[in-house]
C-alpha cells in the first residue's frame, strides 16, 4: 500500500527524510522550557551570533557557485555593506526616554 502512494524509490526516501525532521522538531519541544531556565543572555546571543555566521558562510558558498552580472555584484555587495549597520544599529539601539 506504501509503494502505492510514491511514484519513485527518491521520492520516497524524501518523504521518508522530511517524517524525520518532522518528528525530530516535535521531539524537542518537549525539552525547550527546560533548555530556556538554563540560558543566559549572554550564551543566547553566542548562539544566535554562531548561528548567523554559519547561515552567512552557506549564502556566500552557495552564491559563489553561479557566475554574475555586473548588475547582480554591486546588489550584492550593496546588501553586504548596509547589513552590518542595519544589524548592529538596530542591536546597539537603546530605549527612548
Amino acid at each position: 500500500m506504501l509503494n502505492e502512494l510514491f511514484t519513485t524509490r527518491r521520492e520516497k526516501r524524501l518523504w521518508v527524510l522530511v517524517l524525520i525532521v518532522v518528528l525530530g522538531i516535535y521531539a524537542t519541544l518537549a525539552f525547550t522550557p527546560r533548555l530556556v531556565e538554563g540560558i543566559t543572555d549572554q550564551q543566547a546571543a553566542v548562539v544566535f551570533l554562531f548561528s548567523m555566521f554559519l547561515i552567512a558562510v552557506m549564502v556566500l558558498f552557495q552564491g559563489l557557485r553561479k557566475k554574475r552580472g555586473g548588475l547582480e555584484i554591486g546588489v550584492i555587495l550593496g546588501v553586504v555593506a548596509v547589513t552590518p549597520w542595519y544589524s548592529f544599529g538596530w542591536a546597539l539601539q537603546s530605549e527612548p526616554t
